[in-house]
């Protein structure tokens, strides 16, 4: 049975910078259990984890879990004031990017420089903090357990729901039924009587094709 549950925590990633880790857990119908994981390479150290529980508590279906997260803009904009909670420049990378600046310029002489965004966007010039490994596997575990608890719950009352639906309609069908049944004999005579007739037309038929 189809079923959907979700779940976030806060996972510190120290300087007073805050990240919301959000988990989903979707599932599809499919006769065995088949699980799927998308989850940030952050997290990764939380698949285990989270297949021995699902493993546990589930039996079918196609199930995925998906972890993603974002810095809380709340706790961005109070760690502003902190220079340590927007991340610390590489001075090596800032170096070789200088250098590497200088020769395309030689190479290129009417290339523009860099700009200052462009630089601070440069892969490893800005080292943002990051967070424990520990305390990332520990959030998405849980809030891994909470969307499984979701989505189990929400797979109950889609049954619930489903059971309410049959069983209106088997209460109608026995209705139909209660109506029918006493006239059963006399739609049975009606039939057995127009078979009769369409018999005996027949014979008559045949008896005067011999004559």
């Amino acid at each position: 049975m189809t079923g959907y549950g979700s779940a976030s925590r806060h996972v510190s990633l120290r300087a007073g910078v805050v990240a919301d880790l959000q988990v989903e857990c979707r599932a599809v119908n499919s006769r065995f259990l088949d699980l799927g994981f998308r989850l940030s390479d952050e997290c990764r150290g939380a698949e285990p984890a989270l297949r021995e529980m699902a493993t546990q508590r589930l039996s079918s279906g196609k199930v995925e879990f998906r972890a993603a997260w974002r810095v809380n803009a709340g706790a961005a904009n109070s760690a502003k004031s902190n220079p340590h909670a927007l991340g610390a420049i590489n001075k090596d990378r800032l170096d070789a990017l200088y250098t590497l600046q200088e020769k395309a310029q030689d190479a290129f002489p009417k290339a523009q420089e860099f700009s200052i965004a462009e630089i601070l966007r440069w892969p490893g010039v800005v080292s943002e903090p990051r967070g424990e490994e520990e305390s990332w596997i520990g959030a998405a575990v849980e809030a891994g357990r909470a969307a499984l608890d979701s989505l189990i719950e929400s797979r109950h009352t889609k049954g619930r729901a489903l059971v309410g639906v049959l069983t209106s309609i088997t209460a109608k069908m026995r209705d139909i039924v209660k109506v029918i049944e006493p006239k059963v004999p006399e739609y049975v005579a009606q039939h057995q009587e127009k078979l009769t007739e369409r018999l005996a037309e027949a014979l008559a038929a045949q008896e005067q094709a011999k004559a």
